[in-house]
């Protein structure tokens, strides 16, 4: 990803940049680059629009994350990505430069997180829980890591998720370079509906 001569790393960015960034596939003539897409190429943004149980519904068994799809939103609006293809990006010794946020921009997709590094956490907590940072696209509310003191959860299952009772089920963010935001899915999903074939989630009793 460098020149040996040089020790110049290979960057493609600007519009080619998202160009690149926006394909999945492996590109002729393009390897062994780091790839970034600056945010003023995307024209002010992407917009989604997405359908999620108001009151989720628990699936008879966890989902897998894998595929292309989205996995929830943060309080600020961003989106939260599913886990980068690592198979993809290592076939084709593609570096996709993620910012401070754990975040990166793409044509499709717009700016997204891959990872929770603090900045979406807005919704602080009275008791010291760590603070929410969104909905998973099951429902379920997905929570920081570190409580305020600093202490990480224990006992979490599979999809990274605990109940108590006053926040009920809900996730918690994986820790940085694990390539989640959380484990899997323990509810039926929603969907984006710019998405082909997405069916509205189950939803909860009348009038919730």
């Amino acid at each position: 990803m460098y020149d040996v001569n040089t020790g110049e790393i290979t960057v493609i960015d600007g519009a080619r940049g998202c160009e690149v960034a926006g394909n999945p596939n492996p590109i002729e003539g393009f390897d062994n680059f780091c790839l970034e897409c600056p945010l003023e190429e995307l024209g002010g943004g992407i917009e989604k629009t997405v359908v999620i149980p108001k009151v989720p519904v628990p699936a008879a068994e966890p989902t897998s994350l894998a595929g292309r799809s989205n996995t929830g939103v943060a309080l600020n609006g961003v989106l939260f990505g599913p886990p980068a293809p690592l198979e993809l990006i290592l076939s084709s010794h593609t570096l996709g430069v993620l910012d401070d946020c754990g975040a990166h921009a793409n044509p499709h997709e717009g700016y997204h997180y891959h990872t929770a590094t603090g900045c979406s956490e807005i919704g602080i907590q009275e008791d010291g829980h760590s603070p929410m940072i969104g909905y998973a696209l099951d429902g379920y509310a997905i929570y920081a890591r570190e409580d305020k003191d600093g202490n990480v959860p224990a006992d979490l299952d599979e999809c990274g998720g605990e109940t108590d009772p006053v926040r009920g089920y809900h996730y918690h963010a994986s820790a940085p370079g694990v390539n989640q935001i959380f484990g899997c899915f323990m509810g039926e999903k929603g969907h984006f509906l710019d998405e082909e074939g997405g069916e509205r989630p189950p939803q909860g009793p009348p009038g919730e």
